[in-house]
């Protein structure tokens, strides 16, 4: 009976052992994801009034300008000479950055022609595509922050073949480090044509002043040599 007891009893303390154990991981990932989700909006969150003050303020000094200032909505944008001309956030991203128009409207237009739905999606499943990239694993992680911050199943997060994503096609370790809140409706999506040409221009600036010169600018967002001196040829650096 002793025996019987004591085993019992060790059971009863390592199950209550477990169960203890997993309610302390459960509260630790709660406080984990909460805590992942507060600093995606002091990133993205922050970035929010300066960029509507911006817009609004390139609205007012250019009376001819035709681009609209509401959040969302769809821009119509065309083609010409290779760049993407009619992107209502592409100058005012320039002007905040200080990059050249030319040259995010050349990006717009090697990356994908132009395309200016708020829905843009991929034909393939982001999760899987990025199998191809180095570090699938980290590329992974940031997708599943995207997914956090969008409010989505990271499962339904559509790219290009290789994980690019949105209107600027960037990969998901570069959206987060670049992401930025262009129409100023609290989300920052890379499907979002505001948002994406916000988060193309501070990356752009960003290596610009590290590296010294928008070609180098252009080799880091795209290394190809080929894309490297279409862009530049078309943005003129």
């Amino acid at each position: 009976m002793d025996d019987v007891r004591r085993f019992l009893e060790f059971v009863g303390f390592a199950f209550g052992a477990l169960l203890g154990l997993t309610v302390l991981g459960m509260g630790g990932y709660a406080c984990a994801r909460g805590l992942d989700q507060f600093r995606d909006e002091q990133v993205w969150g922050g970035y929010r009034v300066v960029a509507g003050q911006t817009y609004d303020a390139y609205r007012a000094s250019h009376p001819r300008w035709k681009g609209s200032s509401r959040a969302g909505g769809k821009a119509r944008v065309g083609s010409e000479g290779k760049r993407c001309t009619g992107n209502p956030y592409a100058a005012p991203a320039a002007a905040k950055y200080g990059v050249p128009l030319a040259l995010i409207e050349c990006v717009h237009y090697a990356e994908s022609r132009c395309r200016a739905d708020e829905s843009i999606q991929g034909k393939h499943a982001a999760y899987q595509a990025v199998g191809k990239l180095a570090k699938p694993g980290v590329q992974r992680a940031h997708l599943a922050k995207i997914a956090r911050h969008l409010n989505v199943p990271v499962s339904s997060l559509r790219s290009n073949g290789c994980g690019a994503m949105g209107p600027f096609q960037m990969i998901p370790s570069t959206w987060n480090s670049n992401a930025r809140d262009g129409n100023g409706d609290g989300i920052a999506s890379p499907y979002s044509l505001a948002d994406s040409t916000y988060a193309a221009s501070h990356m752009l600036a960003k290596v610009k002043a590290k590296k010294g010169t928008w070609r180098a600018a252009v080799k880091r967002y795209n290394a190809n040599p080929s894309y490297v001196a279409k862009v530049s040829a078309c943005a003129g650096i």
